[in-house]
């Protein structure tokens, strides 16, 4: 069972203070103790890409989200974007009325030879709101999900990567494309649980689909992963009208227009924030976690680059001592972290 996520506290504080603390970040914090089914919802919202999904592999991989709208202001996809604020100053947010997924390609070389095909797809939320009962530390503005779907020289699906923009959530989906020696020791083909919520073990990967991508359910508020599985694009959206996504290169997050002419970027571009997708503060666990993590900006989320841009390590896992080893920006190191034994297909 995949158990090793970020949001777990190191197993170094044994007074009972030490406990009592981080007990209450962990179960208030990263996991909101109530099954995502469990609150009341308004509808779900199916967001597809719009036209033709065959004009290039990543159109043709982009995921189907499906969310839970509880708050039409937080809940809705949407696209990044600057204005002013009374003072002038600038002020990024995520418009609702322009749902945009982000994606690009990236060929990742193993180390032993070989590699395969990474499809990185990103989508933004306004906001996660703030909620005494239980407590959301993660309450933020402008957090977001990436899918990553890794693909072999056959264009095959293998493994698809879940996470949040801030490095929470981590969860990883083999096909049965995968070998069962490909995988991590006492990997559970079944199911996996991450933070109460319970996961499929393995997603199907007929070949006889010839158009299946991943469908993703959200839940509201939170944005946490609810469900995954590979389904035909035409059987998922058979007899609805989805949200048309747009499908935007990543590298738009770094140009985004001002409104009174020019351009700025999504993310700070230098100093001790360069990386860090701007007002992603997350106040709450900073304060409560931030400390014995040993990262100040912990919570707040991030671009997805290079290792060799620096700037902010997109980490995996709490534990400071492997913040460079479970960087998902190296994604080779990245699978051998977590156990992962993908061969170069």
């Amino acid at each position: 069972m995949f158990v090793r996520i970020p949001c777990h506290s190191p197993p170094v504080f044994r007074s009972l203070a030490w406990q009592v603390l981080l007990l209450l970040a962990v179960c208030c914090g990263c996991s909101t103790g109530i099954h995502p089914e469990t609150r009341p919802a308004t509808r779900r919202v199916v967001y597809a890409v719009a036209g033709d999904a065959t004009r290039s592999l990543l159109h043709r991989f982009a995921p189907v989200y499906t969310v839970v709208e509880e708050n039409p202001s937080d809940d809705r996809i949407g696209r990044a974007a600057i204005r002013r604020d009374d003072t002038g100053a600038e002020e990024t947010y995520v418009d609702p009325r322009q749902p945009v997924v982000y994606a690009e390609e990236r060929m990742v070389n193993l180390p032993g030879g070989g590699g395969f095909r990474n499809l990185i797809y990103r989508v933004h939320f306004p906001a996660v709101p703030f909620r005494l009962l239980p407590l959301q530390l993660t309450a933020g503005r402008n957090g977001g999900l990436i899918v990553i779907i890794s693909l072999d020289s056959d264009n095959l699906p293998l493994l698809v990567t879940t996470v949040h923009t801030c490095g929470c959530y981590l969860a990883m989906f083999p096909t049965s494309n995968l070998k069962s020696a490909e995988l991590p020791p006492g990997w559970n083909p079944e199911k996996q649980e991450v933070y109460g919520i319970s996961l499929p073990g393995t997603l199907r990967a007929d070949p006889a689909w010839a158009d299946a991508v991943p469908v993703v359910m959200v839940t509201g508020e939170m944005h946490r992963i609810a469900g995954i599985a590979m389904v035909p694009r035409q059987r998922i959206l058979a007899g609805i009208e989805p949200v048309a996504l747009t499908v935007m290169p990543m590298a738009a997050l770094e140009r985004l227009p001002l409104p009174d002419g020019g351009y700025s970027s999504f993310f700070h571009e230098e100093g001790r924030e360069k990386g860090y997708v701007k007002g992603s503060d997350k106040v709450l666990e900073r304060f409560l976690i931030g400390w014995w993590a040993l990262d100040w900006n912990v919570g707040a989320d991030k671009k997805l680059g290079l290792p060799e841009e620096g700037g902010a390590v997109f980490y995996t896992s709490l534990k400071f001592w492997d913040r460079h080893r479970s960087d998902l920006r190296d994604f080779p190191r990245f699978l051998d972290y977590w156990g992962w034994n993908l061969p170069g297909h």
